[in-house]
């Protein structure tokens, strides 16, 4: 009998290394992949869609990636900043909690100006976020608010 439970056991050992195995090398494979297309992440694992390390390659690869996170990194604030940092279009795919969330607006858009375009209405007329998407991003002052678009400050032409 327990020349059997230590064959079992072995054999047991065997099975978590090889499942360790299989594991390390399905990141790998989803770290080379959302590397060359952040829209990758939707083929991942449940589990590698919650890994903050991946998502972010995923995020700054295509912010729109974010859509294919785990729900639990979406709602994330610090998690948040950091993709909107490296991708202002994740802010389309944040929670609804984290989209009207001022701070998460202006870096995302400090970033890049197109996510105005997914920004709650009220953003679209805040005029300090308006005014950063104008400074750095023009063109994408036509995501703005029609107040925001007649302003001479916003358009100076």
């Amino acid at each position: 009998a327990v020349l059997l439970l230590t064959v079992l056991l072995h054999q047991a050992i065997g099975v978590c290394s090889d499942i360790a195995e299989l594991q390390a090398a399905e990141r790998s494979a989803v770290i080379e992949a959302v590397q060359q297309d952040g829209l990758a992440l939707q083929n991942a694992s449940e589990t590698l869609r919650a890994d903050r390390e991946i998502v972010l390659m995923a995020v700054e690869e295509n912010g729109h990636a974010l859509e294919f996170a785990a729900d639990a990194l979406k709602s994330d604030r610090e998690f948040v900043l950091t993709a909107a940092q490296a991708n202002g279009l994740a802010l389309g795919h944040v929670s609804a909690e984290l989209k009207a969330d001022r701070e998460v607006a202006l870096v995302a858009v400090q970033q890049n100006g197109n996510a105005l375009r997914g920004a709650p209405l009220a953003f679209k007329a805040d005029r300090e976020l308006v005014l950063a998407v104008a400074q750095k991003h023009g063109s994408a002052v036509r995501f703005a608010a029609d107040s925001m678009q007649r302003d001479r400050e916003v358009r100076p032409n």
